[in-house]
């Protein structure tokens, strides 16, 4: 039989050794996971509630539309991204660093705690659609309940509005705007009209 000083030692041996696991038993990995010879983001990889997923590849989503777990996160290593489809928050968070382009034709939904919004984390360019869309969707990462910011970087960004969105971008109570580059609203047939 082992004596009570082994059975403590093994014991703080054994608690020693899963100090780490635990510490970091809520940020998950995600793998790839080719179909069709696209890496694919699927609903199934983010199931933990409060969990920060890390994504380290490039992810497509095919179209489809991703529910965030509650209290989840989002964080993206440098040559991360998600591209084509639909993310729908559930007080959700992103962390990247703002130098870093992580979305390619995405939307957003739903409800997001994101305190800093770059739009360098978007496909900006001279696609006035697709500069309107994401300038769309970084305001939806914002929310009336915390304080975010959006920082716009420099250079000029075409943008439309439509009968659908006559405003381009609507900000919540909560939310600050630091412009350095230039939005340039495209000509419409709509009475009145705006950028914010």
């Amino acid at each position: 039989m082992i004596g009570m000083s082994k059975m403590m030692k093994y014991a703080f041996l054994l608690f020693c050794i899963s100090i780490p696991f635990i510490a970091s038993a809520k940020k998950i990995l995600l793998p790839q996971n080719f179909e069709n010879g696209k890496n694919v983001l699927k609903q199934s990889m983010l199931t933990v509630s409060g969990a920060e997923y890390v994504l380290r590849y490039k992810y497509d989503l095919l179209g489809d539309t991703i529910t965030m777990p509650k209290g989840a996160s989002l964080s993206f290593n440098s040559d991360a991204s998600i591209s084509n489809g639909f993310l729908k928050g559930n007080d959700s968070n992103i962390k990247a660093d703002a130098a870093f382009v992580i979305f390619y034709g995405i939307q957003f939904g739903g409800d997001w705690n994101v305190r800093h919004i770059y739009s360098t984390w978007f496909n900006m360019n001279e696609d006035t659609e697709a500069n309107t869309s994401n300038f769309r969707s970084m305001c939806m990462l914002t929310g009336d309940n915390h304080k975010g910011t959006i920082y716009i970087a420099r250079g000029n960004y075409s943008v439309k509005a439509d009968k659908k969105y006559p405003s381009v971008m609507v900000l919540n109570s909560n939310t600050e705007l630091i412009l350095d580059g230039t939005i340039i609203l495209e000509g419409n047939e709509l009475e009145s009209c705006n950028i914010i």
